[in-house]
């Protein structure tokens, strides 16, 4: 399934992604570690993806290709809904769940879409990160919300938030990277198919509309 991390920092967007794409047979499981699962649309907008890897034998990243042809030039605002009709006109169960992230007029929108669910508008009154796919061991190292028995009673456990106000773009590189990389080697301890791992994409969109790849297989 892979994980897909979004990270909002006060004048850029870092989107990263693993590479891997799982393919589950019977009796046995195969590994690909060259799936692109982020893209850069009109030089402007990312599109990040996980979930099922195709469509009736064609792979999500060359429909995404046909659809960044279809729909050159529309507005971030847009993008959502017509990336939602586009898949399920494919075809009505595919079930593909996306980040589409930029910035329009210096503003940062980030919208969280799954093909079988909602569109959802994600909070980005302050910086913080979005993350999806395999988010089990992301949401254990960084969840508010643990708790521990003392005796016969439960207490939260200590919590430090993310300094994400401070992050710098390297640091906001640097949390993608340990969140892909961690919730990878995590799964390699625990009765679970190892369904993160390959190389790490990262694309940067800057507040100023300057977009780059810091890494790209």
């Amino acid at each position: 399934m892979s994980l897909l991390v979004t990270s909002l920092l006060k004048d850029a967007i870092i989107m990263a992604s693993d590479s891997r794409t799982t393919y589950q047979r019977k009796d046995s499981v195969r590994y690909e570690d060259n799936t692109y699962k982020t893209i850069l649309m009109d030089g402007r907008i990312g599109i990040s993806h996980c979930r099922n890897a195709d469509i009736k034998g064609k792979k999500i990243e060359a429909i995404l290709e046909d659809f960044m042809t279809l729909y050159k030039g529309s507005s971030i605002t847009e993008i959502p809904a017509l990336l939602k009709n586009y898949f399920l006109a494919i075809y009505k169960d595919i079930n593909v769940a996306f980040f589409v992230a930029g910035f329009e007029n210096y503003t940062p929108f980030i919208y969280r879409i799954y093909t079988q669910g909602n569109i959802e508008v994600c909070d980005v009154s302050s910086p913080q990160a979005f993350w999806e796919g395999e988010r089990d061991a992301a949401s254990r190292l960084f969840s508010p919300n643990i708790y521990f028995k003392e005796n016969s009673r439960y207490k939260k456990h200590s919590h430090y938030p993310l300094r994400f106000n401070e992050f710098s773009i390297k640091d906001g590189i640097d949390f993608s990277t340990f969140l892909i990389e961690t919730a990878g080697k995590t799964l390699t301890f625990q009765y679970s198919n190892h369904t993160i791992g390959g190389p790490i994409d990262i694309l940067v969109l800057k507040r100023n509309g300057e977009c780059y790849w810091h890494k790209r297989k």
